[in-house]
């Protein structure tokens, strides 16, 4: 009968203790029958529901849901309860005060040997500060991702071996695809055929040396138009230097193609995703170091069940880094009886790494010894979720910052709220010194502040993208040209937000100044020869006619009609050369010319000396050539050659053409006898070939030198920069 009695009395003791322990710790447990009735809340529940346990048993509890959540709970419980399988779900439960919180819902069937179902065991877990936390890392997301996408321009990223991995949403309207179609974008006509193996053999290149990717092609639009785009890539290289990614913008440059050939003629986002795992309880009496683990904390910790837990064999599984932070967290527990929380990092077999979040209730046992009560929670997913999403916004500002244009984003007033690191680097300027109210006033040119002032305020009002060119002051103190795009974000029908772009086009303008100078000078060159012909030339015909008319007037065996037959032809030859020179004049020179055609046509005005070897050979890939520098070319090697075939005597005659990525030199050699030293430094008097091949020379930047002797004849080597000589390439 004792032993009975002790027996029912240690029974109810341990059933007591596990009532105090199930309804002090800090989480909401819950039981119900196999059917789903629930018969046990405990006081955790209860309180924050403001709940009687009569109120809340059997189905009540769900007038606590959030009714947006109430059916999808039920049918989720409903399911598991006719599966057999646990519960792991979120809703809102309203709190006694009448607001809502989240909670992780988690439940798990206790069956008997057979597989029956005897009980459900449960527990809700306030999830609300997640929820916040998540709701905000997604906001800066889509900020971040805001800006990408409201850019005036084409903007991808690639991984290191060229893959696609984002594309912003300019660049999916442009070419109404996907970025999963577009990922084989060599294969779908993106690029121009014409353009595609030129743009592969780059991106190879790239790839393979890690340099800056630059390229123009021309990209099919949505509605099948090609337009031709600067490409320009930047390598994004890890602490080891090792090219992690590329940075892509894609510039619109057609309507600039489609200048040039006028004046020829006249450039993944992180997505959400995370799983809560589970969440174990426990208790710790600090007098003992007793401690007391639910089942679940044993499979986060991944320890055997069947062995005591003891602090040092928690130690032996916390990672080394974090081990001192566990001591002074056990060290100030066990001096001070209040709460805790703290996070953690474990270090499992695998060598994987999880993260734990602990949170403690000090309270006082029956012996009033003090005793905490508490979880633990696996916030691995949660922790490596946040450290991606920042890692994405760390990349997508590397991204602003490096993409090789001016990105401005300004208010719906038109001030300054944010510029990339470009903007910096180019003006010298802070962030700070930029949202000044001066800062377009310092740093645009005057005339086209002025210019443009009125303008942009009425553009500024408008919701519709614009654009204008203007110059910009650099910290080097020179104006550039830019072409400044605005493109505004219209939210609720009203601007919110600018987003602007500029673009570098100091290139383009300075070649427009030049084909405008040039026609200046083809003007008056017309004139020129406008003049020579109505004047000199018509003398000299009309000398001419006089002439003949007499000689025709002497008898054929007069003497001295043979002597007047070679000044006819003398006259009729300068004439024929005034027309020559004339024709020159009045020609731009834009046309194609053949130079070696050209210079090689002089050889047939000398048909009458045939026993000239003469050869003309080419020295690398012919470059087309200035229309101006082509002029002063042939001018130059019409000279040599004439001086050659008519005062050398020379048994052989080579003209040479070489182009370099340097320069293009030309020259003429014959082994004839040479030129008087004399001749050669100051000239003949009355004459003027040497003085004219070098002061042509000197005009258009070339260098010229003659070299010469009585015994090896003599060379003519003019030499030209490239950049000088040759037209900018069409690509």
């Amino acid at each position: 009968m004792r032993l009975t009695s002790r027996k029912r009395a240690q029974e109810a003791l341990a059933a007591s203790e596990r009532d105090l322990i199930i309804n002090t710790i800090p989480t909401a447990a819950w039981t119900t029958r196999p059917d789903g009735y629930c018969d046990f809340l405990n006081q955790v529940w209860l309180d924050y529901a403001g709940m009687t346990a009569e109120q809340a048993q059997g189905w009540g509890w769900a007038e606590a849901i959030h009714p947006d959540d109430r059916k999808k709970l039920v049918e989720d419980w409903q399911s598991c309860l006719a599966s057999g399988t646990p519960v792991d779900t979120e809703a809102r439960i309203r709190r006694f005060d009448g607001s809502y919180r989240w909670f992780l819902i988690r439940g798990n069937p206790l069956k008997d040997e057979g597989g029956n179902i005897l009980k459900w065991y449960g527990t809700c877990v306030d999830i609300e500060d997640r929820k916040r936390v998540e709701e905000a890392l997604h906001a800066r997301e889509l900020s971040w991702r805001q800006i990408v996408d409201n850019i005036p321009g084409l903007v991808a990223t690639m991984g290191a071996m060229g893959e696609v991995e984002f594309l912003n949403r300019q660049t999916l309207e442009y070419f109404g695809k996907t970025t999963e179609e577009l990922k084989d974008w060599a294969l779908i006509s993106a690029v121009h055929p014409n353009d595609l193996p030129r743009v592969i053999e780059a991106r190879k290149k790239s790839i393979e040396t890690g340099q800056i990717y630059e390229v123009e092609h021309r990209c099919r639009r949505a509605d099948g138009v090609y337009r031709w785009f600067q490409v320009r890539g930047l390598p994004v290289r890890d602490a080891e230097n090792k090219i992690t990614a590329w940075y892509l913008l894609l510039t619109d440059i057609d309507d600039r193609k489609h200048a040039e050939e006028e004046l020829k003629r006249s450039e993944a986002f992180l997505t959400e995703g995370q799983r809560l795992s589970g969440t174990g309880s426990f208790s710790w009496c600090v007098a003992t170091d007793e401690l007391t683990w639910s089942e679940q904390l044993y499979r986060i910790f991944e320890f055997d069940e069947h062995l005591p837990v003891t602090l040092e064999r928690i130690g032996s599984r916390v990672y080394p880094d974090d081990l001192p932070l566990l001591q002074d967290m056990i060290e100030r527990a066990r001096r001070a009886a209040s709460d805790f929380e703290y996070e953690h990092r474990l270090l499992m077999p695998d060598q994987s790494v999880k993260h734990i979040h602990l949170f403690a209730h000090a309270t006082r046992d029956k012996y009033g010894r003090l005793e905490y009560v508490g979880a633990a929670q696996d916030v691995t997913q949660h922790r490596l979720a946040e450290e991606a999403l920042q890692s994405s916004e760390r990349n997508l500002s590397l991204m602003i910052d490096v993409i090789p244009t001016f990105i401005h984003v300004l208010r719906s007033d038109g001030s300054v709220l944010y510029v990339n690191q470009a903007v910096l680097d180019y003006t010298g300027l802070t962030l700070e010194d930029v949202k000044k109210s001066d800062y377009r006033a310092r740093f645009f040119h005057p005339e086209d502040v002025e210019r443009l002032r009125e303008e942009r305020r009425e553009a500024l009002t408008r919701a519709v993208p614009f654009e204008n060119e203007q110059r910009v002051l650099g910290k080097d103190g020179r104006y550039r040209w830019f072409l400044v795009r605005y493109n505004p974000l219209v939210e609720e029908g009203r601007v919110t937000r600018w987003y602007v772009s500029a673009t570098e086009i100091e290139s383009r303008k300075q070649e427009e100044e030049r084909v405008r100078q040039e026609n200046v000078r083809l003007e008056e060159r017309t004139r020129i020869a406008r003049e020579l012909h109505d004047t000199l030339l018509q003398t000299c015909l009309g000398a001419l006619f006089q002439l003949g008319a007499a000689v025709e007037s002497l008898a054929p065996d007069s003497q001295v009609k043979s002597k007047f037959d070679p000044i006819l032809q003398l006259m009729e030859q300068g004439i024929d050369e005034g027309r020559n020179a004339i024709q020159c004049l009045r020609s731009s020179g834009s046309g194609p010319m053949d130079l070696v055609a050209a210079l090689s046509a002089v050889r047939q005005e000398f048909s009458t000396q045939p026993g000239v070897d003469y050869r003309a050979t080419v020295v690398g890939q012919q470059q087309p050539l200035r229309s101006a520098i082509q002029q002063e070319i042939y001018s130059i090697g019409r000279e040599a050659l004439v001086n050659a075939f008519c005062h050398s005597g020379a048994k052989r005659i080579d003209l040479e053409l070489e182009y370099t990525d340097r320069n293009l030199t030309m020259r003429v050699r014959d082994n004839g006898r040479g030129i008087d030293q004399q001749v050669l430094y100051a000239g003949r008097k009355g004459h003027w070939g040497l003085t004219g091949m070098r002061e042509r020379a000197t005009r258009i930047g070339g260098l010229l030198k003659i070299s010469s002797s009585a015994t090896g004849g003599t060379e003519i080597q003019l030499s030209i920069p490239s950049d000088v000589a040759f037209q900018l390439s069409a690509n």
